[in-house]
């Protein structure tokens, strides 16, 4: 299957001008709300933005125009919400370090900003709607997101969208990670157990799927992810806390907050630690599974960080692109 690349750009200018009216339908609409990043598309059509969300007080002015194009204002009843980058300057912080609910509480405000990105306005239908939460056997997730289904109207930079989604089907995960990694022909032993890493900014997730791809409950491991580095090299740093613009420059690749200060060497320093501690965990905790499991793909917008381990490693695999696997996974055969 190739990969094709997230793009975070949408149009330059939020026009509110009208846009074509007729119904847009899909078959099926993949929505990975991921830790730092959701992505979301349907058919070749894939986009990301920064999980950044803020409620905008009924005092405070705001504008699409004011807004950047990575970043909508969704309104849905009285309560206006800013998605995307700009969200920061509101006060927001990553969704998976609010403390107003987990990340698939706030499903469909992401999910209208995701519509918006993707320049998808006026009635549309999603027949399908395939999403991932960390365990599907926790009820609150599953309710949540299930809760998609049906019809919900919003507006967004200004123009209306009314939505109506016919089915939402819910997957662990890791498992549409290892759909791909299946389709590409990529276990050495695809008759054996193979595992799915997936590193986030907030945690990561490692699991064991069968055979014919269904998970191991018991092989489960919520691991640190990027949050946990981000702290380690915080503990190394002067000045005040400044955890989200640290992850943020690890993501760009500047090692640099915005108050100039870089930490490059200490990078240098923490990350094979905690690629240490990561590997280690899995190594403990799958003792029982040794000599049953095959491989393990290292997917996620962390996995770049993972590089040495893979290299070190052969038991450890990539993929093209890793931090849209989960994405291209829920669209196979879509």
């Amino acid at each position: 299957m190739s990969a094709t690349t997230v793009s975070t750009q949408s149009k330059p200018s939020k026009s509110k001008s009208p846009r074509n009216s007729a119904l847009k339908t899909m078959s099926v609409f993949g929505f990975d709300l991921g830790n730092r990043f959701p992505k979301f598309g349907y058919g070749d059509h894939m986009k990301k933005l920064a999980s950044y969300r803020a409620v905008i007080p009924a005092f405070q002015e705001v504008s699409p125009h004011q807004l950047s194009a990575q970043s909508h204002l969704v309104e849905i009843g009285a309560i206006r919400t800013v998605v995307g980058a700009d969200a920061v300057s509101y006060g927001a912080r990553p969704t998976f370090q609010g403390a107003d609910g987990h990340k698939w509480v706030h499903a469909k405000v992401f999910l209208f900003a995701a519509l918006a990105e993707l320049g998808l306005f006026g009635d549309v239908h999603i027949e399908l709607l395939r999403t991932v939460t960390p365990d599907t056997q926790q009820p609150d997730q599953v309710t949540a997101l299930k809760a998609l289904e049906g019809a919900h109207s919003a507006t967004v930079d200004g123009q209306e969208i009314r939505l109506v989604v016919s089915q939402v089907a819910v997957h662990d995960e890791g498992q549409p990670a290892w759909l791909v990694a299946t389709n590409e022909q990529k276990w050495h032993y695809p008759a054996a157990m193979n595992g799915v890493l997936d590193l986030g900014g907030g945690t990561g997730i490692a699991r064991l799927f069968s055979p014919t791809g269904a998970p191991m409950r018991q092989s489960q491991l919520i691991l640190s992810g990027t949050f946990a580095l981000a702290e380690k090299i915080q503990s190394y740093m002067a000045g005040p806390r400044c955890i989200p613009e640290i992850m943020d420059a690890i993501e760009n690749g500047s090692f640099q907050v915005p108050s100039g200060r870089e930490f490059k060497s200490i990078f240098d320093h923490c990350l094979p630690e905690w690629l240490a501690d990561i590997r280690g965990e899995i190594r403990s905790r799958w003792s029982a599974f040794e000599g049953r499991y095959g491989q393990i793909v290292v997917v996620g917008g962390s996995a770049p960080l993972a590089n040495t381990l893979i290299e070190e490693n052969p038991r450890y695999l990539s993929l093209e692109d890793p931090q849209t696997v989960s994405l291209r996974g829920l669209l196979i055969n879509g």
